[in-house]
């Protein structure tokens, strides 16, 4: 009997990355526009570092933030986060840990070359945003833990400054 209680809490752990799945990934407003794009891992980010990355399991997220309003957006990846599953609560890659990644992987000598082709392809601390202007750009988040497979995450992003006012946006996702 022990062992049927035992087995009976068992889930099978998927096999392959996880992946995420858009559910309602637009924010928009008259002065707004965030849309959230997630890359599959068959996918491919057109950088052979990223896509080695895809490949071990990162998640990519290409979001693009247009702004209608005749302020400036100041939006800064510091107030991001991607939470999934059960306190799977991941901040997004930033310059100095793609630094460090690449450092451990023994490819010094290719660091600063590297880092330089990629420094306008991920949002990396602020970003300004003019009046009429569209901004695109990879977030790209550490492997979610296995546990979060079939669950919700929630992409959020905390403090998008529309001139002086700050509003908080959440995107959401499933799990797959």
């Amino acid at each position: 009997m022990a062992l049927l209680v035992g087995l009976a809490g068992c889930t099978p752990t998927p096999t392959k990355r996880l992946a995420l799945i858009p559910v309602n990934t637009t924010f928009s407003t008259k002065q707004i526009e965030i849309r959230a794009t997630p890359l599959s891992p068959e996918e491919s980010t057109g950088i052979a570092y990223f896509d080695t990355l895809l490949k071990k399991g990162f998640l990519f997220i290409k979001l693009a933030i247009h702004n209608r309003s005749d302020s400036t957006v100041i939006y800064n990846t510091s107030q991001t986060f991607l939470f999934a599953g059960v306190l799977d609560y991941k901040k997004p890659v930033d310059l100095t840990d793609l630094y460090f990644m690449i450092r451990k992987d023994g490819k010094e000598a290719q660091t600063l070359s590297t880092l330089s082709g990629l420094k306008g392809v991920i949002f990396d601390a602020s970003t300004r945003i003019e009046p009429s202007e569209r901004v695109e750009k990879f977030l790209v988040f550490r492997p979610l833990a296995r546990e979060s497979h079939r669950t919700r995450a929630v992409l959020g992003l905390n403090q998008v400054y529309i001139g002086t006012g700050a509003i908080d946006v959440r995107l959401l996702f499933m799990v797959d």
